[in-house]
């Protein structure tokens, strides 16, 4: 027709492009064709080398970049399933994942075309297992052309049958020199798989493992984060706790905390230091322990710190203690100090009681001490003389003269006698008057008991006592033993002091 015509050609396993070319007569007649050929064999492996190429760049940057935007490993074993089905034109592809003793492993991402039986969630065995002992222990690609008659495939044939697959390129999924799971790319009729496709699928699975390995960090961090969570929370709880006790210890303790740095300057204190000293609370934080003493107990309080921080041994020592309004008090002091951790700053704990009341004590009981003794001195003081006289002189002394000695020597053992129930009554009172108990006493019954007591001494005396009783009982509400000891005392006094004459109750 006059045209030109292209066409591609296979001569001899050669690629070959014919251009042709009709040749025309005069009257536009064919009379022949003029044809060119060039060998193309070379473009088009070439050709189809780029495009291979271009498809599995394409593959790996898509699994690449879904590996790089997600830590979700299910999501990223499913689109790797995909592309592989898609670029190696199979209808199923599907991963599996092995636990941690290799016993076993499951399905758990899967493609598949309409019309296959879906494998999600399947387990199977990896111990003997050929197939998948091989691939755990070479850690290389397994292509087989046949899978039922091909050794590595006894144990699951039934399942491939099943699946109806016939070549299978199974590559192994490795996260840090340990295979943790495979891909299976499934073909229905039989395939050799060439190098290129098995390298393609390596690779393919070498950016599926690192992102494995990105997505098993991320779960190992999460649950570690979880489980660091968990802990601190049950920490904190247990510490609030503590310090919740340690705080009602505190400040139910009478005595004045003080918690200090191991410079002196004080850093906590408890509600009884605040009422002790007359502090705002945190009022003194941050300045130094000497605050609360008056020099040179300052000096003292502050030198006895250093002590404790440097030897480790608690320190004792009393000292005038300063209010917030420089009023001041004894005050005993214990230091101790603690030792730094990395949990607790160290620095020294500081304990002031107020003594001034027990200070007052020891100074009445010394000036009680001191005036017992000067008032037993003067009645020993007389017996003592008195019978030293009657043991040197005896024999060269008066009746008269022996008779006086010996009457001094009664009175002052009379007045002795006297002072020690004196010191006995008061001892035996103070010990009784706190368990004191309020009864129903007969104050006429009381007197009565009491007068009878003093006869003897009424009749050495020669003098008479007149008891007036009501007609009717006088009671009262009090101890029986005070009242005693108050008619005793009264009646003694009243004794004692007339000299003649009568003594009327």
């Amino acid at each position: 027709a006059g045209k030109v015509g292209h066409y591609e050609i296979a001569v001899d396993q050669r690629q070959l492009e014919v251009t042709v070319q009709s040749l025309l007569d005069e009257q536009g007649q064919t009379i022949g064709c003029v044809a060119l050929a060039v060998d193309i064999t070379n473009q088009k492996e070439a050709e189809r080398a780029l495009a291979y190429i271009s498809d599995r760049m394409i593959l790996l940057n898509r699994v690449i970049s879904l590996a790089g935007s997600t830590l979700n490993v299910n999501k990223v074993l499913e689109v790797a399933c995909q592309e592989l089905a898609q670029t190696f034109g199979v209808p199923q592809v599907a991963a599996a994942l092995f636990e941690e003793n290799q016993i076993e492993g499951r399905i758990v991402a899967e493609y598949l075309a309409p019309g296959c039986i879906s494998a999600m969630g399947m387990t199977f065995p990896l111990r003997g297992n050929p197939l998948n002992e091989d691939l755990i222990q070479f850690k290389n690609p397994i292509a087989i052309t046949d899978v039922m008659t091909d050794p590595l495939t006894v144990q699951v044939r039934s399942i491939m049958q099943e699946r109806k697959t016939v070549s299978i390129l199974l590559v192994p999924l490795t996260v840090r020199g340990e295979v943790i799971g495979s891909i299976g790319i499934d073909s229905p009729v039989p395939r050799e798989f060439t190098q290129d496709e098995i390298e393609l699928a390596a690779a393919v699975a070498l950016s599926v493992s690192q992102a494995l390995d990105n997505g098993m960090l991320h779960q190992q961090l999460e649950s570690h984060n979880e489980r660091l969570a968990q802990l601190v929370e049950k920490r904190t709880a247990e510490l609030q706790r503590v310090n919740e006790r340690m705080t009602a210890i505190l400040n139910g303790s009478s005595d004045a905390i003080v918690f200090t740095h191991n410079d002196g300057t004080i850093r906590n204190t408890n509600e009884a230091f605040d009422r002790l000293f007359a502090y705002a609370p945190d009022e003194v934080f941050s300045s130094p322990i000497e605050i609360l003493a008056e020099p040179p107990f300052d000096q003292a309080l502050i030198d006895a710190l250093r002590t404790a921080v440097q030897t480790g041994e608690p320190q004792r020592l009393t000292i005038i203690a300063r209010r917030r309004d420089n009023s001041t008090f004894d005050a005993d002091v214990a230091l101790s100090s603690v030792p730094e951790t990395h949990q607790v700053a160290g620095g020294t704990v500081c304990s002031l009681r107020d003594i001034t009341q027990l200070k007052e004590v020891e100074r009445l009981k010394d000036r009680f001490v001191s005036t017992v003794s000067h008032e037993l001195r003067t009645p020993i003081t007389g017996i003592l003389l008195g019978a030293n006289s009657l043991h040197q002189h005896y024999p060269r002394l008066s009746d008269t003269q022996r008779l006086e000695i010996i009457r001094r020597i009664l009175d002052q053992s009379a007045s002795l006698a006297e002072l020690i129930e004196g010191i006995l009554s008061l001892s035996r009172f103070d010990l009784q008057k706190h368990r004191t108990e309020a009864v129903r006493v007969d104050m006429v019954e009381s007197v009565v008991s009491i007068v009878e007591e003093f006869r003897l001494t009424l009749q050495n005396k020669r003098l008479t006592l007149e008891l007036t009783k009501p007609a009717l009982p006088a009671y009262v509400r009090g101890s029986r033993l005070d009242f005693s000891r108050i008619w005793r005392n009264l009646i003694d006094n009243a004794i004692k002091y007339t000299s003649e004459g009568k003594v009327l109750v």
